[in-house]
């Protein structure tokens, strides 16, 4: 036995019972097809121009201007009461 994620559970099954009954062919294209839906899932666009980085960006930029905001209501609070 081995340990697979949840959602694997029924491939593999599927895989292990192809197995035994000998029907290499069928495992191997049932194990191409679960590797190219997991290439096409995962099409990731980590370039610098692409609208996944750049929203990190924007919320980067809001999370250093909440900081900043914060930092100098909290100074502001410090010289009042010193």
């Amino acid at each position: 036995m081995i340990r697979v994620p949840t959602a694997l559970i029924p491939v593999v099954r599927e895989l292990s019972r192809l197995h035994r009954q000998g029907h290499t062919r069928q495992m191997l294209q049932a194990l191409e097809e679960l590797v190219a839906t997991f290439d096409s899932k995962n099409d990731i666009d980590i370039a610098p121009s692409s609208k996944s980085v750049k929203q990190l960006e924007e919320r980067l930029s809001q999370l250093e201007s909440c900081l900043a905001d914060r930092d100098e209501l909290l100074s502001k609070k410090l010289e009042a009461i010193g």
